[in-house]
């Protein structure tokens, strides 16, 4: 038997800035950041945030931090029809620091879509429009491209 598999509405990997700071998680795993780049990594945190979801933790006024939490609101929002893990089926480091206001965007709670389209007014064929050119922009960053 064959089972179709359902369409993510947003592929977490897929967004060149997500990739970045995905990058940047697996860089630290690797080295401690000092202190200077811990916080200019914050500020990149904020600002990936605010372009790619248009709101942040500060905007919400908290963060979600608590393991057990994450893994929950993982499900959710996984639920609501976002791939969070990486080409290899492994749950991104990037949710863990973004969860927050991802989470806000997949409930419909404020902020938009990676392609500005406001929480909760995703249609399907905006979906699908959304998939194709986050897969496009992401081919672009990979290979370079400044198209």
């Amino acid at each position: 038997m064959i089972v179709a598999e359902a369409k993510a509405r947003v592929v977490l990997r897929d967004v060149p800035l997500i990739c970045e700071v995905e990058v940047a998680l697996h860089r630290m795993r690797l080295k401690a950041p000092s202190k200077a780049e811990a916080e200019e990594f914050s500020r990149f945190i904020g600002y990936v945030a605010r372009e790619t979801f248009g709101i942040d933790e500060e905007d919400l006024g908290f963060s979600i931090t608590d393991p057990d939490a994450l893994g929950e609101l993982r499900a959710q929002v996984e639920a609501k029809g976002w791939d969070l893990n990486t080409a290899m089926g492994e749950p991104m480091l990037a949710f863990d620091i973004l969860a927050a206001p991802i989470a806000a965007v997949a409930m419909g709670l404020g902020g938009h879509y990676p392609d500005g389209t406001p929480a909760g007014e995703l249609s399907d064929d905006a979906a699908e429009n959304l998939e194709a050119r986050l897969r496009d922009e992401a081919l672009r960053f990979r290979s370079g491209r400044k198209d």
